[in-house]
């Protein structure tokens, strides 16, 4: 069997290829932490966030079904991973929300939940208020299973520090996911829910993308809110939804609420 394209595992969603490269040992004696959806089940985790949201609202599955999908696939599969740093499930649980799940790059700021860099002396941190483009996608009505890794102050081609430890690829556990969002992008390539929120000054959205098989969308500087996203006033990363196919990232840009104090989607 010869090695599958990049294109093709995108194009197959995922799902269908990795089982064949499972079978065939066509990824060399690298360890996969992806796995097939079982037969006859519709395979949720790797469905764009419109088909998800179309779904939703045909009563095709419901928000808690969807969400617990989720966690179980996180739970399943993160140990080897390490993607997931910090989890809200709880939380997300009692939440009446549309239902779409999604994580966030452990920079932004989640009220009640850990914010640190990777920096050892901030890991006792615990953020007040929500990042401004949290508190966007928490009123879209996304529910927020967890924070991913990050490299140390965000400025690696890895996702390690001292506080969470090493994020793996789950195409091969030996290899890094790139860096600094590579928890969000092993959480998408893994089917932790289909967005994730991150950040990009030199690459960090781009090269986590490349290396694990996702889209990321990197767009215009200061377009999106960094309040809450950022350490110091004058440091302003670009944010992003990222998402595992090209045309579901226009629908998750939408909320963003770019330049707008008052978000809407899906109307």
């Amino acid at each position: 069997m010869n090695r599958p394209g990049r294109r093709q595992v995108l194009l197959a969603g995922g799902a269908t290829v990795v089982a064949e490269g499972l079978r065939g040992g066509c990824w060399g004696n690298g360890a996969l932490a992806q796995q097939a959806p079982a037969a006859g089940q519709p395979g949720w985790s790797y469905r764009s966030t419109k088909d998800l949201a179309a779904a939703l609202k045909r009563r095709d599955i419901s928000a808690v079904e969807l969400l617990d999908q989720v966690i179980a696939r996180v739970e399943a599969l993160d140990g080897r991973l390490n993607a997931v740093v910090v989890r809200d499930v709880e939380r997300g649980e009692g939440r009446p929300l549309t239902g779409i799940p999604m994580t966030i790059k452990e920079s932004f700021n989640i009220a009640g939940l850990p914010t640190t860099w990777g920096i050892p002396r901030f890991k006792d941190f615990v953020a007040q208020e929500d990042a401004l483009i949290v508190s966007r996608v928490k009123a879209a009505g996304a529910v927020i299973v967890g924070k991913t890794n990050v490299p140390i102050v965000l400025g690696d081609w890895q996702s390690y520090n001292e506080i969470y430890g090493t994020t793996n690829n789950p195409w091969d556990l030996g290899r890094t996911p790139g860096g600094s969002s590579g928890g969000s992008a092993a959480a998408l390539a893994a089917g932790f829910g289909p967005l994730s929120l991150g950040s990009d000054i030199g690459g960090s959205l781009r090269v986590p993308a490349h290396y694990c098989g996702v889209y990321a969308h990197k767009p215009t500087l200061a377009l999106v809110p960094a309040r809450g996203g950022t350490r110091r006033p004058r440091s302003s990363p670009t944010d992003r939804a990222p998402g595992r196919r090209a045309g579901r990232l226009c629908y998750g840009r939408r909320s963003l609420g770019a330049n707008s104090h008052t978000l809407k989607i899906w109307a």
